[in-house]
């Protein structure tokens, strides 16, 4: 059931802090370069439950970024009282070369 639903009432959809810790990133496919992080809640309207990382340098394979998203975020809760789960869509992202510079 998605959170969008106009349907529901408000008292079942509570709002909830999280806070994600994006540590680093391990064996990514680059040897150098900049990559950040993009999340989003998937369902919960807030655009507090949804953002990006700073652009983290590409080292040995590896970025670190060790950041903290505290966010709001509104779930559901079915007619039994159970929580509904909500999932976290995480993308990470190269940032884009400067072509022409004989690269």
């Amino acid at each position: 059931m998605s959170n969008a639903n106009p349907f529901v009432p408000k008292g079942r959809q509570p709002k909830f802090r999280v806070v994600i810790t994006i540590h680093d990133l391990l064996n990514i496919p680059l040897n150098s370069g900049f990559v950040y992080v993009r999340w989003h809640v998937k369902d919960s309207g807030h655009s507090e439950s949804k953002g990006r990382t700073h652009n983290a340098v590409v080292k040995d394979y590896r970025s670190v970024w060790n950041v903290d998203v505290d966010s709001k975020v509104r779930m559901m809760v079915d007619k039994n009282g159970n929580l509904q789960e909500s999932l976290v869509v995480v993308q990470v992202f190269q940032v884009g070369m400067q072509w022409g510079n004989g690269c």
